[in-house]
């Protein structure tokens, strides 16, 4: 009989979560929702808030020339995301004022 080694529980919840598609998807947009936050933290004064819903970010901005360049920069920002994520989380980004 051969032994069974224990397995690294964040393994065995990567491999349940990957079976359970629905709650992966959420998961990705809320760590792909910490990547923005933490990548942004820059121009954190100038958010209002940002939440992510159906693989699209919302972010709602204090000072519009900001607004501007977080649109300039949007397919960068969601392409870095996803690269990262390894996994689609993010396919828009909508930007408000």
């Amino acid at each position: 009989m051969q032994k069974k080694y224990p397995e690294k529980i964040g393994t065995l919840l990567k491999e349940w979560l990957e079976q359970e598609g629905i709650f992966a998807e959420g998961i990705y947009q809320d760590r792909a929702l910490q990547l923005f936050r933490k990548r942004m933290v820059t121009i954190a004064g100038h958010i209002k808030e940002s939440s992510c819903r159906g693989n699209i970010l919302y972010v709602r901005m204090r000072s519009s020339a900001m607004a501007q360049m977080l649109r300039e920069n949007k397919d960068y920002i969601i392409q870095s995301i996803n690269e990262e994520l390894n996994y689609i989380a993010i396919e828009d980004i909508r930007i408000f004022n």
